[in-house]
């Protein structure tokens, strides 16, 4: 019958055609194993306790179409973060979108990084040579404590035994009362970084930068035709899943019509905790597709039980780097695998360029 020989047509055929293979099949794709992939040339981000994961995959994407372009500056995405949020009208950088911050990038450009950096740097010294997220954290949650900078309130924030900067939160509020003229009645955490941004020069270089698509609240079928689609051109997809799936795979907060349940499961979890992350490749492991998801929270970041990708000292790329004997030869984990079903049962929001 013609319908079976269209079916059994050479994958590469269709993709010839315009069609991408589903996730059934299963063919391997992966950005990271070549050695002249643009991840080659990214860090795996530390976020550090700070709500900027979606700033993170964001600038990620960008950095990723904008390296294959032959571009070697990286945008930061704590600078990304900012400017997003300072110029939509947020008063901290906790949370936002991906599309979004993508969207801000094209339009009003970024900050060199050196520049970011050299912003940056006395703040960060100050704090104990505190990384870019770690700064941003304490602003996020100096604001969060007391929702405006009032220099008579200061005393009474406590931010010292904060679980990412413990006590070298104390230098920095220390240097926050010092300088209390400066930090006005009305000043917001995006107010404060706007003043420690003021020489940033803007480069607007990024219109041609793909307008992001968003896909919310698909089916599972357009969620994996999105990411699939993404992955065999050769670019990482930006997801919004549920946290919870790092601890627990069998968490299934959607359906298969992406109807929300409530959030809960057998074991009572209820709490979805909705974090950005890129989905970077695709494989089969055992009798489940399963996709690869780079996530913001460090080179070493391996949820237990959960098989893991990495980059050797070596300079080799490894799609298991979970057995112990491999510890001392890992450079970086690239990202983690999770079955098809597990994925996109916790996903919301896919998003591409």
């Amino acid at each position: 019958m013609k319908i079976k020989g269209f079916i059994l047509l050479p994958l590469t055929l269709l993709l010839g055609m315009g069609s991408v293979s589903h996730a059934d099949d299963c063919e391997a794709l992966n950005l990271n194993d070549d050695y002249n992939s643009p991840f080659r040339s990214m860090p795996v981000y530390d976020q550090d306790g700070s709500g900027t994961c979606y700033a993170h995959a964001a600038a990620q994407m960008v950095n990723y179409w904008r390296i294959k372009k032959g571009e070697k500056d990286l945008i930061s995405p704590i600078y990304a973060a900012w400017q997003m949020s300072n110029n939509t009208g947020a008063k901290d950088t906790y949370a936002g979108f991906s599309k979004t911050v993508v969207s801000d990038l094209k339009k009003n450009g970024y900050c060199p990084s050196k520049q970011v950096e050299t912003c940056l740097k006395a703040w960060k010294k100050t704090g104990g040579n505190l990384t870019d997220a770690q700064l941003i954290h304490f602003f996020e949650k100096l604001y969060k404590n007391k929702h405006i900078f009032n220099p008579l309130w200061l005393t009474d924030v406590d931010v010292s035994q904060d679980g990412y900067l413990g006590s070298r939160c104390e230098p920095l509020m220390n240097h926050v009362r010092k300088n209390e003229i400066s930090f006005s009645y009305f000043q917001t955490s995006n107010e404060i970084l706007k003043s420690i941004f003021k020489d940033c020069k803007p480069i607007t270089s990024l219109a041609s930068i793909p307008d992001p698509k968003v896909y919310e609240f698909a089916t599972f079928k357009v969620k994996e035709q999105r990411i699939d689609e993404s992955l065999a051109k050769g670019f990482p997809v930006a997801i919004d899943m549920c946290n919870t799936i790092r601890t627990n795979q069998k968490f299934r907060p959607m359906n298969e019509k992406n109807q929300v349940g409530g959030h809960k499961n057998a074991k009572g979890e209820k709490d979805c905790n909705y974090h950005a992350v890129l989905v970077t490749a695709r494989k089969k492991i055992g009798n489940s597709c399963s996709y690869l998801v780079r996530n913001s929270w460090g080179a070493f970041d391996s949820p237990k039980g959960i098989q893991c990708a990495c980059y050797l000292k070596s300079g080799y790329y490894n799609s298991n780097c979970t057995h112990p004997s491999r510890a001392k030869e890992i450079k970086e984990i690239v990202g983690c695998w999770y079955s098809k079903e597990d994925l996109l049962s916790n996903t919301d929001r896919v998003t591409t360029l």
